[in-house]
Order: structure tokens, then sequence, then C-alpha cells
């Protein structure tokens, strides 16, 4: 297997894991109306977002990839010069 595929799939259960932490803490707060499981289902969500970032720069750049690979990607084709005359 590929180290960046088990490097994927292990961000994917942390984002797992911390997804059913806060939703845990959440559940906790509602039944106990302790601020401390408030405040910790917080900082989970914001550490879920936080590690959810290091797939913002694999999909982006992959749909520009994509996009300039299409036969229907509008480019400038011609300089400004050209464009003058």
């Amino acid at each position: 297997m590929d180290l960046g595929l088990g490097l994927f799939y292990y961000t994917l259960i942390v984002l797992l894991a911390v997804i059913l932490t806060a939703a845990t803490c959440l559940a906790s707060y509602l039944v106990t109306r302790n601020k401390t499981y408030r405040y910790a289902f917080a900082g989970f969500l914001f550490y879920f977002f936080d590690v959810a970032l290091v797939f913002q720069d694999d999909f982006l750049m992959q749909r520009a990839s994509d996009a300039s690979a299409s036969p229907f990607f509008i480019c400038l084709l011609y300089t400004s010069d050209a464009a003058d005359e």
C-alpha cells in the first residue's frame, strides 16, 4: 500500500474519532448542562476543521488540474499585444 494512501485513511480515522468525541461531548452537555462539556465540544469541533484543512490543497489542486486537462477549459490563447491589432 502506498504511504500517501495509508496517511489518507489514517486522517479519515482521526476525523471520525474527533467528530464522534465532539458529538459525545455535545450530548453530555445537553444532558448535564455542565459547561466543561460545551467547551470540550467546541474544542473538538475546531480540531475537526483543523484536521480537515489538510485535504483542502488536495481537492483544490485536483480540480485545477482536471479543469486544465479538459478540452472545454477556456484559457487565454493570445497575448495582449495580439489583441490590439
